[in-house]
């Protein structure tokens, strides 16, 4: 009886460690160009912007920030960055912003939304960039 008591005190412990792991990583939510206009009004919300400074230059959706998901320094941008606040993701196309948000993720970002369709899809649809 012993042994029973143990393996399912052992059987509890382990399914509540799971539990608490998969809590512990954000789920990204995918969303499209009329939810981010709509995120973008809470001011809490940070939009971010994964493309070089260049293509950032070029365009951006207004209030971003810009921290380039192909240099080198990305990790450490995105470390000086608060774990608690709601992001918006996005790049070109949203390949960038899709890989940028699973690292923020596994790095401890809670509230992380991909914009899948990126800048192509934001002018596509007649959306205002700020240059």
């Amino acid at each position: 009886m012993g042994i029973m008591k143990n393996l399912m005190l052992i059987y509890f412990l382990v399914i509540n460690l799971l539990c608490c792991r998969e809590n512990s990583i954000a789920q990204i939510k995918a969303v499209d160009a009329d939810s981010v206009k709509t995120l973008m009004k809470n001011k809490n919300i940070v939009i971010l912007d994964v493309r070089t400074p260049e293509e950032f230059t070029e365009g951006h959706l207004k209030g971003s920030v810009n921290i380039d998901y192909r240099d080198e320094n990305f990790e450490k941008g995105i470390d000086t960055l608060k774990k608690y606040v709601t992001y918006v993701v996005y790049c070109r196309s949203g390949r960038r912003s899709e890989e940028a948000g699973k690292l923020m993720s596994e790095k401890g970002f809670k509230k992380i939304y991909h914009y899948h369709g990126g800048i192509l899809d934001w002018e596509e649809k007649k959306n205002e960039l700020v240059k």
